[in-house]
């Protein structure tokens, strides 16, 4: 049995000095070997799997718009805004519960007390490209639809 432990890619970057949307393009020379070097030491550095879970704490969060979120979802018919991929005709209804609605003004960026969201500021997209757009704050949608392009040629 392999473990693989889970990489912190910002940190990755960090120690190669490269900025975490480099993803996209191609490294050579200097600069792949520095990146090579910070991507074994952060592999050696994060292979202790053990960790301290289970604790109860109490979070605050901010209140979502459920309705925005079924209208955003049914105006996408289905389909993520950043790979294209359309999970409603590969699961049927079903396939909406693994879509997710972004708000493209981040919630934590506006001010602590109530705000007004449009459809037009949501993007509906796969828990996969959910995931890219918050691990790197410089990625943005049309970044995100241009590497998934790229990497189906």
């Amino acid at each position: 049995m392999s473990l693989r432990p889970a990489l912190q890619w910002r940190a990755v970057c960090k120690r190669a000095k490269q900025a975490p949307g480099f993803l996209w393009g191609t490294l050579d020379g200097g600069p792949a070997q520095d990146f090579l070097l910070a991507l074994a030491k952060e592999v050696e550095e994060s292979s202790d799997v053990s960790a301290s879970e289970g604790e109860r704490r109490d979070k605050l969060c901010r209140q979502r718009s459920r309705s925005n979120r079924i209208h955003a979802i049914e105006r996408s018919l289905g389909k993520c805004e950043g790979c294209g991929l359309n999970l409603t005709q590969l699961f049927g209804s079903r396939g909406e519960r693994g879509l997710e609605v972004h708000h493209d003004i981040p919630m934590h960026a506006g001010p602590a007390m109530k705000r007004v969201t449009s459809l037009e500021d949501l993007t509906v997209l796969c828990a996969t490209c959910h995931r890219l757009l918050h691990a790197d704050p410089d990625m943005s949608r049309d970044s995100l639809r241009i590497g998934w392009s790229m990497g189906r040629r």
